[in-house]
């Protein structure tokens, strides 16, 4: 999977394929050599670089919770929405959430489906 280049003036947004970018284009301010991943906010000074930060756990990790913050973003408040954050909060439960991962589950869980129950009465 690689992620392809974001452009200087929109904000980071991945978009992910199943094979490697065309060519490597330079990205203003940066010069040929400077290539980068949106997801994980990582430069690369050539392509094996990228290669292997794409093959790696913490590019893996930011892609999951990425896609899951994408299936999730109709749940998610405005500024939750716009990027990974350390905290998700859920206004029905009052309660606040270190991950992505542990949102996903509390949405899932009873005491959670119970209190929106009572909330939409």
């Amino acid at each position: 999977m690689y992620i392809l280049f974001c452009a200087e003036s929109a904000p980071p947004t991945p978009q992910t394929t199943d094979t490697p970018p065309p060519s490597w284009q330079p990205l203003a301010n940066h010069g040929e050599a400077g290539k980068y991943c949106c997801l994980c906010g990582a430069w690369f000074n050539n392509p094996l670089m990228a290669q292997q930060h794409y093959e790696g756990k913490k590019h893996k990790r930011n892609a999951a919770r990425a896609r899951l913050l994408e299936q999730l973003a109709g749940s998610l408040d405005a500024n939750e929405s716009t990027g990974l954050r350390r905290s998700y909060s859920c206004s029905v439960c009052n309660v606040v959430l270190n991950s992505i991962e542990q949102y996903h589950a509390h949405l899932q869980g009873s005491k959670h489906q119970n209190n929106l129950k009572q909330h939409q009465q």
